[in-house]
């Protein structure tokens, strides 16, 4: 392909047309034809047909700049991006690693990345390179990681390059080694390294270890570092041929000593996104690589966390990575994450043992054993919830996959157990106040500052506190406050837990009597009367209560007391109606009038 002057590009099948003229795509193979294209020739392939496809209107490059080929970002971060590789860019890599790793045609490399990202260029051209041989399989047989090991096994496999993640996803370290004398380098890249005493546990003398970094911007590795039992999983190693690093602060000031993004750059390894043209790029050119990293002055860089781990909660900036190396610490964990949610400013962790877990008693415990971990650290980092999964799912480009989880946590109940209430309170106190020893007022307080604390209080416990401001305004101290939080507190676990024992069944047509009939508990009519002097801030699951009796009953109440205004304002916003259908879990804050309302709706059901 090189010495025919042409580039190649591997697509994902989900790539749009957009960015496939960005390509300057002339010529592929593809598994279907659309109006815009036609086919040079057909061909079969174990019973799957290709069509060698022409592009009738590919968009002209005027760059005289050799590329090698073309890859797409897997747009975790944002877009994907469409990254046109030149020659000069990936050779230096090629060349860097065949003599770093030693390799001779008498090594077999497992070719198992998806040829969509990357890395898998390296994993075909340092073999064809060092004349070795490419171990290649098939789709099926990747999916499958017993019969995958137990091949590579047979084939002699001596070279494996994959993600912390997939590596450990597909197999246990001690599965890896178990009668393999012929693996001597595994390659590990594209995500934060483990703890490496993992790694030298089961290995045989024969095999060796490599952390390497790097991004497709500046495709494809930048630096890397042969790993020891002792070797500090954050550093990023020695620089490879023709390559720069450089770190900037929030102001883009050059930081010699002290944290800041790194950014990735070169003279020569220069590689074109999207729309640029190459001759309108002066070098060195540098790409920012959205990893905070450490330098020292000795020249050494550790990384830190992915920039974007960087979150803002209960008025402070934490970083994610702290909160998860953390819990990485215990004996029992193999990988953690955190997930946060910056509307309810909730924080889930999930996390993987090192041992196979099968009782539900022993996963509460290794919950609770992780949550009391979590709990070490300041009032902003506590979890709303700890979560023991099986494994991780991971994205194509073999790494962790942060969007299913975050949909898993959004349809986790948030448990108020496992929320330090009066330890985030606590911490809200002191980031506003410097006195405990006195009232809110004379400690420096004002009704902005009330209304700010308060808010940031409901948001990270997930719980209103409908009386908070205005004790907080009435001067009252820090301890009285407290006194008022935690009876409140036990008094929603009450409410809460009665609710939940009460189960309103499907009402058969035509049976309103039945329905009368139907009560909560006697001893819990009065702690959910709403009345004109409190608020009504419990959790009601109005899943356990059908919405049609809801209906019945709001057709039937009693709102002849209410002014004509309000009973239009209720029409016309269907306050209460919205609230039932439009969420499960809901918090009710009303004003006076609408607390009348609601008392009129919930008098008939005995509640």
């Amino acid at each position: 392909i090189n010495s025919s002057r042409n580039a190649f590009v591997c697509l994902p099948p989900s790539i749009q047309q957009s960015s496939l003229l960005k390509t300057r795509l002339k010529i592929a193979y593809t598994i279907s034809l659309t109006t815009t294209n036609e086919a040079y020739h057909e061909i079969h392939i174990h019973s799957t047909k290709l069509f060698l496809t022409k592009f009738i209107s590919p968009v002209k490059s005027s760059c005289k700049k050799t590329f090698a080929y073309a890859v797409t970002t897997s747009g975790t971060t944002g877009r994907p991006k469409v990254i046109r590789v030149t020659e000069k860019s990936i050779i230096p890599n090629i060349k860097d690693l065949v003599a770093i790793f030693e390799l001779s045609n008498n090594d077999k490399i497992a070719q198992l990345t998806p040829l969509t990202f990357d890395p898998s260029i390296i994993e075909i051209f340092i073999s064809l390179s060092s004349a070795s041989c490419l171990f290649i399989t098939s789709n099926d047989l990747k999916n499958d990681p017993a019969s995958l090991l137990t091949s590579i096994r047979r084939s002699r496999v001596t070279v494996i390059q994959s993600t912390p993640s997939v590596l450990m996803h597909r197999w246990s370290i001690s599965t890896i080694f178990k009668d393999n004398r012929d693996l001597r380098i595994i390659l590990l890249g594209g995500e934060l390294l483990p703890d490496p005493e993992i790694f030298f546990n089961f290995k045989h003398n024969n095999c060796r270890f490599f952390n390497i970094y790097g991004i497709s911007e500046v495709s494809c590795w930048a630096s890397v570092t042969e790993i020891f039992p002792s070797s500090d999983k954050s550093d990023l190693g020695k620089l490879l041929s023709d390559t720069q690093f450089k770190v900037i602060n929030e102001n883009n000031e050059i930081v010699s000593d002290g944290e800041g993004e790194l950014l990735i750059g070169s003279d020569t390894r220069i590689c074109l996104l999207d729309n640029e043209k190459i001759e309108e790029i002066e070098a060195p050119v540098f790409r920012k690589t959205g990893d905070l990293v450490k330098i020292e002055k000795t020249g050494k860089i550790s990384f830190v966390s992915r920039k974007n781990r960087m979150i803002k909660r209960l008025g402070h900036r934490i970083n994610l990575q702290y909160l998860e190396n953390h819990v990485n610490r215990l004996e029992i964990v193999k990988k953690s994450v955190a997930i946060f949610h910056p509307e309810k400013q909730t924080i889930h962790v999930f996390f993987t043992s090192k041992n196979e877990i099968k009782e539900d008693n022993l996963k509460e415990k290794l919950e609770n054993e992780v949550l009391c971990c979590a709990r070490e650290l300041e009032a902003a980092y506590q979890p709303n919830g700890v979560y023991l999964i099986k494994s991780f799912d991971v994205n194509d480009h073999g790494k962790i996959c942060f969007e299913s989880l975050r949909k898993i946590s959004e349809n986790l109940k948030v448990s108020g157990e496992k929320v330090d209430v009066m330890g985030i309170f606590d911490q809200i106190w002191c980031n506003y106040l410097t006195k405990k020893n006195c009232g809110f007022i004379s400690a420096g307080g004002s009704s902005i500052i009330a209304l700010q604390m308060a808010n940031e209080f409901s948001e990270i416990t997930g719980i209103e506190w409908p009386e908070l401001i205005g004790r907080l305004l009435k001067n009252e101290t820090f301890e009285s406050c407290r006194v008022y939080i935690l009876r409140a507190n036990s008094s929603f676990d009450r409410i809460e837990n009665k609710v939940d024992q009460t189960i309103v069944k499907e009402r058969p047509e035509n049976s309103l009597e039945n329905e009368k009939n139907i009560k909560l508990p006697k001893n819990s009519e009065k702690s959910l009367k709403v009345n004109e002097n409190s608020i009504l801030h419990e959790n009601v699951d109005v899943n356990k209560v059908n919405n049609s009796i809801f209906k019945q009953y709001a057709e039937k109440a009693d709102v002849n007391n209410l002014t004509s205004k309000t009973e239009r304002e209720m029409e016309k916003n269907d306050w209460f109606w919205q609230k039932c259908r439009g969420r499960t879990i809901f918090n009710v804050k009303l004003q006076q009038t609408q607390i009348q309302y609601l008392n009129s709706l919930m008098d008939p059901m005995g509640i």
